[in-house]
């Protein structure tokens, strides 16, 4: 896993020091297959952005899936299909 922070300053009266955290996970292929972003210490206010992706056991990716951990219920599906050549149906 990759994780990458970056400082955010927010102003408006006064100001504050808020962090923009993403984490990257990778298959044994090589291919992003997990990305999580979220602000540091509102993680349970706003969430985490979620996309995971699977893999076939070729490397490609054949599902994703996209959603906030606080609102399951937008969680965003697509699917693709792949040929024994390795080429997208």
């Amino acid at each position: 896993m990759v994780k990458e922070r970056t400082e955010k300053k927010i102003s408006g009266g006064v100001e504050a020091v808020h962090y923009a955290v993403k984490k990257y996970s990778y298959c044994e292929h090589g291919n992003l297959v997990k990305t999580e972003s979220y602000v540091e210490g509102e993680e349970g206010t706003s969430g985490v952005n979620v996309t995971e992706k699977v893999c076939d056991d070729k490397g490609n990716i054949v599902k994703e899936f996209s959603y906030n951990t606080l609102d399951s219920g937008t969680k965003f599906y697509t699917a693709s299909d792949y040929a024994e050549d390795g080429t997208e149906t």
